[in-house]
């Protein structure tokens, strides 16, 4: 990989660069040859986040959840049934 590098001209940092690594933290999810995944953390805040009581509440929730809809985990997530009236 590295001769392929240099034909194309491409210099590396070495200090910056982690070679022979199983995950890697990327954009905010962890890469590895399974696939890509969230952060278990961010699964835990959403799971742990307080029933919306109102609609900026709610925004804000559906913003982070949106986030995250590629990896769709039904069994993390406990079914609400939310009433939020406009007030």
């Amino acid at each position: 990989m590295l001769r392929r590098l240099e034909e194309y001209g491409i210099t590396i940092n070495p200090s910056k660069s982690h070679f022979d690594q199983t995950e890697i933290q990327f954009l905010g999810y962890y890469v590895s040859k399974e696939g890509i995944k969230p952060p278990v953390l961010k699964i835990d805040i959403i799971v742990k986040y307080p029933k919306p009581t109102n609609i900026e509440d709610l925004r804000r929730f559906l913003d982070v959840l949106n986030f995250y809809t590629t990896y769709p985990k039904p069994h993390l997530f406990k079914r609400h049934s939310m009433h939020i009236s406009r007030t």
